[in-house]
């Protein structure tokens, strides 16, 4: 008998379906939005789980994955259901998930819905509430979808297009448009003759000091071509961080968003008990249409994060005379000359 159970959120230009599962591993099964119809069932393996905390522990290895990806941890299915949570403050609606292990770790999944963005703030809190420390290597994503693009007529790897912010001094934005499979996302593995169904390959970038932006932005577009849907989202952090794309069981496109990791950056936590930790805030969203709806939608999404500022309410003019204007000479008189 089939016990899944869901949690429907649908608000504003989104609808977001959470399934639960037998063995209380939470799923996000689908991000869309509000409109869609719901995606379909796919076929899955008795061992194939998609969870939405995917955190890896020390001693806990992986769950069939012997290469660099962090979309299959073994820790990550410890998370079980507790309960969830919708409340009402002042930005909109949030949802709370509320996890737990047997050995005391709880998770916290936290899902900030906005009115009339299609986009959500997501972050983790991870709490020790056992006896023993905990220690966290490749440490918990801020986001993981799973059911990115779901399978139409076409496959992932055969409609999917990748954008890329390429970044650096005196060339910021350069941004760059890929099919998937020629950035190592290709379906060999998924689809070819006696292979596993998902593949070790995977896409990624990120930042690996304070000057977050040195090679690329913090931020990626995923487009459905054949679906006209397009994916938007942002790691919300001046530090490391990391985005990764890899092909998941079931012919899944999997995205994931985190700050540091051990493998990436060298950084890890060990969580003692009576400690929290909370992720790096990321932001997800999805437009119908393409990499120019996707932008407008996140334009919206910022305005929203954005706090309380004063400039926002005067609108000062400011004058930026930075180097090869006035070559870092700046005087009033200088100023003045050029503004008027």
């Amino acid at each position: 008998m089939d016990m899944t159970r869901e949690i429907r959120i649908e608000e504003g230009k989104l609808k977001v379906v959470f399934e639960i599962q037998e063995n209380g591993v939470v799923e996000l099964k689908q991000f869309d939005s509000a409109g869609r119809m719901d995606v379909k069932e796919r076929d899955r393996g008795e061992e194939d789980f998609y969870p939405i905390i995917e955190v890896q522990i020390t001693g806990r290895g992986t769950r069939g994955m012997h290469a660099y990806k962090h979309n299959v941890s073994g820790g990550a299915t410890d998370f079980v259901y507790q309960s969830h949570e919708v409340l009402e403050n002042e930005k909109g609606k949030e949802l709370i998930i509320h996890t737990a292990t047997e050995y005391g770790v709880k998770g916290e999944y936290h899902m900030q819905f906005y009115p009339n963005v299609a986009a959500v703030q997501v972050w983790t809190i991870l709490k020790n509430e056992g006896t023993e420390e905990s220690c966290f290597g490749n440490m918990c994503r801020s986001f993981i979808y799973q059911g990115t693009l779901p399978e139409w007529r076409k496959a992932y790897f055969e409609k999917t297009s990748i954008y890329t912010p390429h970044n650096s001094w005196d060339c910021e934005s350069q941004w760059r448009k890929n099919d998937c499979r020629e950035i190592n996302l290709s379906g060999m593995a998924v689809n070819g003759f006696n292979t596993p169904g998902f593949g070790m390959n995977r896409y990624c970038y990120g930042g690996h000091s304070s000057w977050s932006t040195c090679e690329y932005l913090p931020m990626g577009i995923c487009e459905d071509e054949e679906c006209k849907v397009t994916y938007f989202f942002q790691v919300e952090h001046s530090g490391q961080w990391l985005i990764e794309y890899g092909p998941s069981t079931g012919e899944r496109l999997y995205v994931a968003l985190s700050g540091a990791t051990e493998t990436e950056h060298g950084w890890w936590k060990n969580l003692k008990p009576g400690d929290t930790f909370t992720t790096v805030p990321a932001g997800f969203g999805v437009a119908d249409g393409d990499v120019n709806e996707a932008m407008a939608e996140l334009t919206e999404y910022r305005r929203k994060i954005r706090r309380p500022n004063e400039d926002d309410e005067k609108l000062n003019v400011v004058f930026n005379d930075y180097m090869n204007c006035l070559m870092g000479d700046p005087t009033e008189e200088k100023e003045k000359a050029i503004i008027d």
